[in-house]
């Protein structure tokens, strides 16, 4: 995928359509118990605190980012790609956006951007560690486990502390 093949844009309101094709995404990229959806993917979006930006190809969505703000801390709470849009940087555009939105479009600026990750997501820990994102804590059995009544997989609490500069990834 060449440069400027793809589109990342904020969405304010859901539309079936839309709904039904990020939960496509999610479904592929993320076990039953990770999932929000259709109902926690609308309810997450019509809050004013949060956002939604989405990544087009052409006429095909291929990528999603969730974000949140609070007082203080901002939160980047799911990101998806399509499998076959993988590696092409479009996961990379959707964070810059997200940061974007969270640390240089608002009025105040978070003290700090938090999110969760499996640590078995190796690509997804590169990604977020370009950016300048530090693994914070550990946190046992964060992940619900369906097969597993004694707990889940455990989270990477993960924290970039916001510099005044662009939010874009540093070079590797």
């Amino acid at each position: 995928m060449q440069q400027g093949e793809c589109r990342v844009r904020p969405v304010a309101a859901m539309s079936e359509g839309l709904c039904t094709e990020l939960l496509a995404i999610e479904e592929a990229a993320f076990p039953p118990c990770e999932r929000l959806g259709a109902a926690g993917l609308q309810a997450f979006v019509l809050q004013r605190t949060n956002g939604l930006l989405v990544a087009e190809a052409q006429t095909r969505r291929v990528g999603y980012c969730l974000f949140a703000r609070s007082a203080s801390s901002a939160f980047i709470t799911k990101l998806a790609v399509g499998a076959s849009f993988r590696g092409r940087g479009i996961g990379s555009s959707l964070v810059a956006a997200a940061l974007h939105e969270l640390v240089t479009a608002t009025r105040r600026p978070p003290t700090e951007v938090l999110l969760h990750v499996d640590p078995q997501r190796v690509e997804a820990r590169r990604l977020y560690e370009k950016f300048g994102f530090r693994e914070l804590e550990r946190l046992s059995g964060y992940y619900p486990d369906h097969e597993s009544p004694f707990g889940g997989r455990d989270a990477l609490l993960m924290r970039l502390i916001p510099s005044m500069g662009s939010p874009s990834p540093s070079p590797a």
